[in-house]
């Protein structure tokens, strides 16, 4: 297992540091060998001179597999619905269906909030959007230093009905 930190290239082993006296559990601090210098343990691993073990020569040698995909279009439809609501002095929103009585603490249904008259719903809004990104698959794919670039436009909803 290794921390989430990239190591240097001096980095210690805490099972050898810890033999080695370099780590003073007391003070949890972490002295470099090399220059002395004395930081906390958690600083250490976050600047990479600790670690709990190093990485295998197996990964490091490891280089990244170029890979290629071919994408086509991809519609996304995105609906936002936004509802406004008056409530009553003295009661609060405490999540997306519950009303709390700030006094007394009691808390109701949305349901029950709205039959009693503690809370009025103004007005529901839904708003929808739809994105469609496109690549061409016919063209000969080859591996880049470059990003592909794709275009994306915004289609309304009777364009989309057309399709």
């Amino acid at each position: 297992m290794s921390v989430p930190y990239p190591p240097q290239a001096e980095a210690v082993e805490v099972y050898s540091a810890v033999k080695d006296g370099l780590i003073n559990v007391i003070d949890q601090t972490f002295t470099h060998p090399t220059d002395k210098r004395s930081c906390t343990i958690r600083r250490s691993f976050g600047n990479g001179y600790l670690v709990v073990k190093h990485i295998s020569d197996f990964v490091v040698t490891q280089k990244p597999i170029a890979k290629t995909e071919i994408m086509e279009t991809t519609t996304a439809v995105h609906t936002v619905t936004t509802k406004t609501i008056e409530l009553v002095q003295g009661y609060v929103l405490i999540s997306n269906n519950e009303v709390q009585n700030v006094k007394t603490g009691e808390v109701c249904s949305i349901e029950q909030a709205k039959a009693v008259g503690i809370l009025k719903e103004e007005k529901c809004s839904n708003e929808t959007r739809s994105f469609t990104q496109t690549a061409d698959t016919n063209q000969d794919w080859s591996i880049q230093s470059e990003p592909s670039e794709f275009t994306s436009k915004l289609i309304t909803a009777e364009q989309q009905n057309e399709l």
